[in-house]
């Protein structure tokens, strides 16, 4: 006989999960690069992106974007000024839209 989780029970579980921590991640800006363009990388030198200097950075969790922002100053510290949560259907992912192995990247942008 199976058995049936009580209300009470239901409800500390969701307690208990939503204090699970994740990583936050602030992406300023991604590039590919070749190997060879990686390795010739020395102190000093400049890597441009294509990303405009002043838009808004990605707010990631799981390599997920959640949210855009801004990045403001917090005495000698940084943190993001929240822009724009995204919709859930801009943020999550479809199940048939999941890479069919675990060699291809999970990583599927929804803002487009």
């Amino acid at each position: 006989m199976p058995s049936q989780i009580p209300a009470s029970g239901s409800k500390d579980f969701c307690q208990s999960a939503l204090r699970i921590e994740v990583p936050l991640v602030v992406s300023l800006a991604t590039k590919k690069m070749s190997i060879e363009q990686v390795v010739s990388i020395v102190p000093g030198m400049i890597v441009q992106f294509d990303k405009p200097y002043n838009s808004p950075m990605t707010v990631e969790v799981e390599d997920q974007p959640i949210a855009s922002g801004d990045i403001v100053k917090i005495g000698d510290k940084f943190g993001v000024r929240v822009r724009e949560i995204l919709k859930p259907s801009e943020r999550l992912i479809p199940l048939d839209e999941l890479p069919k192995s675990s060699n291809q990247s999970a990583k599927i942008d929804r803002r487009k």
